[in-house]
């Protein structure tokens, strides 16, 4: 297993109660979903995929933002 981590800023604060999912960059599948958490606006997500991830942030209430994607995202080994 492997895992994709990291965390979302909004504004320059890290920001729990995100969504995010998580893409197999190869092939644009679906890996796993979840929403930041804690002080760090924190997110972990598995994966079986040890290849390049992207993921996507879309804010929950702020019709104003876009969604933010990270790209090129490495997984480690958990």
């Amino acid at each position: 297993m492997y895992l994709c981590e990291g965390y979302v800023e909004v504004d320059g604060t890290s920001t729990s109660g995100i969504p995010i999912r998580l893409y197999n960059r190869t092939d644009g599948s679906l890996i796993g979903s979840t929403v930041t958490s804690g002080l760090g606006g924190v997110f972990q997500i598995s994966t079986t995929y040890s290849g390049y991830h992207y993921a996507i942030a879309v804010h929950p209430t702020d019709t104003f933002r876009n969604a933010e994607i990270f790209d090129w995202i490495s997984p480690t080994v958990s």
